[in-house]
C-alpha cells in the first residue's frame, strides 16, 4: 500500500491491485482472441467437391472450409491425385497418449488437410480418402461429394476458453482500497472501489482497533502478504482484497501502528 498523506492528524493509504488486474485482462484478453478465432477463423466444417469430364482423367475439385459463423473459403485443387490418412500423436502429461486422424489431399503442386481437426475415428478417415482415391483411379466416376465436420473440437476448445473468460473475471474485478485514518474524529474509513464505478466504504472507530497484523497465504512460488486490522472483538480486517509482497504489507502495518493512539 502507498501512503498517500501522512500528518498527525491524518494518515492515508491506497492501493492498486495491478497484479489482479493485469492477471485478470490477460486471461479475458486471451479468452476472447481464442473464441474470435475458433468462431469466425478456424474451419469447422468441410465440404469436398471433384467434377470431370465423362471418360476423362482431369479432374477438377472445390474445396470449401467453413467456420462455425459460416464464413467460407473456397480451395480450387487441380490435378488431384490421391487422399492419406495422417495420424497425430500426442502426450499429456501423465503418459497417456491421443491419436487424432484428418485426411490430406495431395495434389501435383501442395497438399492440404481435408480438415485439420475432424471428428472422425481412423476408420471414418479412412472411407472418405478411400472414396477419394477411387473417383481420382475410376474415369468412370464424373462427380463426388463428401462432406466433414470438426464442430465438436471448436465447441470443447470453446468451452476452456470461457473457462478463462470466467478465471479472468474475478481477477480484473479485484477492487482497489483506500485506507484513511482520522485522529480528531476518532475513525478509520475504508473505502473500496471498482475500476467501473461502483464501491463502498466502511467506518470503524480507532478505539476498536486492538492491534495491526501482516497475513501471510502460501502460494505455489512462496509466500504473499496483507495488512489486516485486528478489533477488539477479535473480527479481522484486511485493508486489501489481494495479497500483495511482504515489504508493501510490513511497511502500512508500520505506519498505522506509528499513527494509532
Amino acid at each position: 500500500m502507498k501512503v498517500l498523506e501522512q500528518t498527525p492528524h491524518r494518515l492515508k493509504l491506497r492501493h492498486f491491485p495491478w497484479s489482479s488486474w493485469g492477471a485478470g485482462g490477460l486471461a479475458i484478453l486471451l479468452s476472447v482472441g481464442s473464441l474470435v478465432y475458433l468462431f469466425g477463423f478456424k474451419a469447422a466444417s468441410a465440404s469436398l467437391r471433384c467434377q470431370r469430364p465423362f471418360a476423362s482423367p482431369i479432374v477438377s475439385c472445390e474445396l470449401i472450409h467453413f467456420t462455425m459463423l459460416g464464413i467460407a473459403r473456397s480451395h480450387k485443387l487441380y490435378d488431384l491425385q490421391e487422399a492419406n490418412v495422417i495420424q497425430t500423436t500426442s502426450r499429456r502429461r501423465s503418459g497417456a497418449s491421443s491419436r487424432k486422424y484428418h485426411v490430406e489431399l495431395r495434389t501435383g503442386l501442395r497438399q492440404i488437410a481435408f480438415l485439420s481437426d475432424p471428428d472422425l475415428r481412423e476408420s471414418e478417415a479412412q472411407t472418405d480418402a478411400d472414396q477419394i482415391n477411387q473417383f481420382v483411379n475410376d474415369t468412370g466416376q464424373t462427380s463426388l461429394l463428401i462432406r466433414q465436420t470438426g464442430r465438436i473440437h471448436v465447441l470443447i476448445f470453446g468451452f476452456f476458453s470461457l473457462l478463462g473468460f470466467g478465471f479472468g473475471i474475478p481477477f480484473s474485478s479485484t477492487p482497489m482500497t483506500i485506507c484513511t485514518f482520522y485522529k480528531r474524529l476518532e475513525k478509520v474509513v475504508l473505502e473500496i472501489q471498482h475500476w467501473y464505478g461502483k464501491g463502498k466504504a466502511i467506518e470503524y472507530p480507532l478505539h476498536a482497533i486492538s492491534t495491526v497484523e501482516v497475513e501471510e497465504k502460501r502460494v505455489k512460488n512462496g509466500k504473499v502478504y496483507r495488512t489486516v486490522l485486528i478489533l477488539n472483538t477479535s473480527q479481522r480486517i484486511p485493508l486489501t482484497h489481494d495479497f500483495i509482497c511482504e515489504k508493501d504489507a510490513r511497511n502500512a502495518s508500520y505506519y498505522i501502528q506509528k499513527f494509532l493512539p
